[in-house]
């Protein structure tokens, strides 16, 4: 399950398992494979540092949390610090940034 979760974000990111294998401090892509392969478990320590370089988290990669769930608990930090900095801005100036958001997903759907 690990191993499968691992390499299905990866490839998700564009990243080859020699990148991954140096973000967390393996020599080669060697153990990136085995560890995808199933044939070499992985350590609790690995697989956090797996987590923050795939960006998700170790739950996820575990299989006791859906990407979704992942991808909450991710960006909550930062959805948090952003609510703060909405919450000094005047409301003319959150029209333009909703504004501004709208343009931008609209670049995405087309």
């Amino acid at each position: 399950m690990i191993g499968k979760r691992i390499k299905e974000r990866r490839i998700k990111l564009g990243m080859t398992q020699e990148e991954l294998a140096k973000r967390v401090g393996y020599k080669s892509k060697t153990s990136i494979n085995k560890i995808e392969l199933g044939i070499n478990g992985v350590t609790q320590s690995k697989i956090a540092s797996l987590a923050k370089a795939l960006s998700t988290t170790p739950a996820y990669l575990m299989g006791w949390e859906s990407a979704h769930a992942a991808r909450i608990c991710l960006y909550s930090d930062k959805l948090a610090a952003l609510v703060k900095k909405l919450e000094r801005l005047n409301e003319s100036d959150l029209a333009r940034i909703d504004e501004r958001v709208n343009m931008m997903l609209e670049s995405y759907e087309s």
